[in-house]
């Protein structure tokens, strides 16, 4: 193992023992201490990648978006969500939960913030999108996150999985109904 695995390996280890333990205490509880005793090793080697304990906690929720936009990668960047249910189903298993921590921690307004950015990013690619003003592209963003969200909490309190692809299937195309009917309103 090179010496720059040896340091990856340190400080994934830190953050998933972080994980851990925020899974139990919540992140605001966690210690450094807590990290050390879990991870198997010391003060010092931590200090050695981290100032603090919040910039792990920062490290940790860059970890965390970059899973979310790889599991998300098709609906993001190339505005395709055949297969949106199926990463439903990773990100419930991935990163569910750490999502959920974060958004109970004081930073999320941040992380919430940085999401939306590689979300505005990637629209690059929606023509529609880059005719609307500043404000109304924004208006979209929040709209499209809040609907995926519901959509998410839909699919997690739905009993029949097997009718889910349909179900989501039609909220999709109410939401991209509603973005072409404002992007084009002389067409509808």
């Amino acid at each position: 193992m090179t010496n720059k695995e040896r340091q990856e390996n340190a400080k994934s280890t830190f953050v998933e023992a972080f994980w851990s333990i925020a899974k139990n205490k919540g992140i605001a509880k966690v210690k450094v201490e807590d990290i050390v005793k879990k991870s198997g090793y010391n003060r010092t080697t931590f200090y050695r990648y981290f100032k603090d304990i919040n910039d792990l906690i920062e490290n940790a929720q860059v970890s965390l978006l970059d899973l979310v936009t790889n599991i998300f990668h098709d609906e993001i960047y190339l505005h395709n969500y055949d297969n949106m249910v199926e990463h439903f189903h990773i990100f419930d298993k991935k990163a569910a939960f750490h999502y959920f921590l974060v958004s109970q921690y004081k930073t999320y307004f941040e992380f919430s913030m940085k999401l939306k950015k590689i979300i505005y990013d990637a629209a690059k690619g929606y023509e529609p999108f880059w005719s609307l003003d500043p404000l109304n592209k924004q208006l979209i963003i929040e709209t499209a996150i809040g609907v995926i969200r519901s959509i998410y909490v839909f699919y997690l309190t739905h009993k029949d999985k097997k009718n889910f692809k349909e179900i989501y299937s039609q909220a999709k195309e109410y939401l991209l109904f509603g973005i072409n009917k404002y992007v084009h309103p002389d067409k509808n």
